[in-house]
């Protein structure tokens, strides 16, 4: 059955919320690729990326320390934000937002600390994520939080 990248946000986020990584590591492409600001050469396979994902989620549960996971919408061209004459101004300004040109993904919140923000997106084909890339939200200026209304809020929640 083929994925979609809110799909693969929702394994992500369940593989940190619950510190249970399987069904997210079952998704992965044998060539899935992990790119991240935080380590110096991508990580190339699946095998690689589950050892890692593991080792984190380990450490984790060792230090008692959580990672909170929250769904977002990315903008990456800020002329797209908007629908085409739209009220802006209006007193619920989201009717003017064009969701249509987001993509969705993952803000990962560490300990509450904004140091430790990290927004992940995923690329996804067929039944599997091929790609996982993480970096810090600030490099992306055009980000919303779902709100408690959208169809794929709330998530998992914190075990």
């Amino acid at each position: 059955m083929e994925i979609t990248e809110l799909d693969a946000c929702k394994y992500f986020a369940d593989a940190f919320n619950h510190l249970d990584p399987q069904d997210f590591i079952d998704h992965l492409a044998s060539n899935v690729v992990y790119a991240s600001e935080l380590i110096d050469e991508p990580i190339l396979g699946k095998e690689a990326i589950s050892n890692y994902i593991c080792g984190r989620i380990e450490v984790m549960r060792e230090k008692k320390t959580f990672i909170a996971a929250d769904f977002v919408k990315i903008f990456y061209n800020p002329d797209e934000i908007f629908v085409p004459g739209a009220d802006r101004n209006a007193g619920d300004s989201s009717n003017a937002i064009n969701w249509e040109k987001a993509r969705v993904g993952i803000i990962l919140n560490q300990q509450n600390l904004l140091e430790y923000l990290r927004l992940v997106v995923f690329q996804v084909e067929g039944e599997f994520i091929q790609r996982v890339e993480v970096s810090h939200p600030h490099a992306h200026k055009y980000i919303y939080f779902l709100s408690k209304d959208s169809p794929v809020y709330p998530l998992m929640g914190n075990a």
